[in-house]
């Protein structure tokens, strides 16, 4: 785990082209995980900063216009360019979630990986990962574990959760589209589950679980990921049980923005 004072010593460059993913992934940097972070819109934009300025570590989007970050990458880790680090680590972020995309992140020079939507723990992990180097003990994820019921029957939900960029404007739609679309979520994965196809229902627990912690539920990306759990483990109970949760917490993020127009 980084210490607070070395996370403001810190220079992290996000490199990412679409607006709404910049002030997202800003957002989390900044309010969430306590770094400082500059911008780069492309991977061209990217090269002139890195050859006036010393980063401590790189967020790269994998797809861009101009120059895309697989490109980028390439360039770092020549030592004949003129970018003044090029062991700078790297963390890819890319959409693609198919197999065989890591591979190819870290074949291209990559260090690390992380999915979007961003789920701010595995954005966490990822960082203390590449930033600790041998300092810090490496978070360990045990995907094959066996989910307890008990993991499901916590605290009752809350009558409202108001997402915790609510008070963002410039986030304030994008929230609304995913509390909106996160009720046709549900219903797809309802239907998914009553026709048995834990499979499909494990891909879209997955999505919801990197989302909610996207747009500011944590609450929501819990509850996602014992869904993705429970659906790997082939437990139809325990994914019954997640699936009522994530609508109480569907119906609380609702009565949330509600609340808050």
């Amino acid at each position: 785990m980084i210490a607070g004072d070395q996370k403001h010593r810190t220079r992290i460059l996000l490199v990412e082209d679409n607006i709404i993913n910049q002030k997202v992934a800003m957002r989390l940097l900044d309010k969430k995980l306590g770094y400082n972070a500059d911008v780069a819109n492309n991977g061209k934009e990217a090269l002139g900063k890195l050859e006036t300025s010393d980063y401590d570590l790189i967020l790269m989007d994998c797809q861009m216009p101009e120059m895309d970050g697989y490109e980028t990458t390439r360039i770092i880790r020549d030592e004949a360019s003129a970018v003044r680090n090029h062991k700078v680590p790297i963390i890819a972020m890319t959409a693609n979630t198919m197999s065989g995309d890591r591979e190819t992140c870290l074949e291209t020079g990559m260090n690390d990986y992380v999915a979007k939507p961003i789920d701010f723990q595995d954005l966490a992990d990822a960082i203390d990962r590449n930033l600790c180097a041998d300092k810090c003990p490496q978070p360990q994820s045990d995907h094959s574990s066996i989910i307890a019921e008990s993991q499901y029957v916590e605290q009752g939900v809350a009558d409202t959760i108001p997402s915790e960029y609510g008070d963002d404007p410039d986030l304030v739609e994008l929230i609304d589209e995913f509390v909106l679309g996160f009720g046709d979520d549900l219903r797809t994965m309802k239907e998914t589950l009553e026709n048995g196809d834990l499979s499909a229902l494990r891909r879209l627990a997955h999505q919801i679980k990197g989302a909610g912690g996207s747009y500011g539920y944590p609450m929501i990306s819990e509850a996602g990921k014992m869904l993705e759990d429970a659906a790997k483990e082939q437990n139809s109970g325990n994914c019954t049980l997640a699936m009522n949760r994530l609508t109480a917490l569907y119906q609380a993020a609702v009565r949330g923005r509600e609340r808050d127009k």
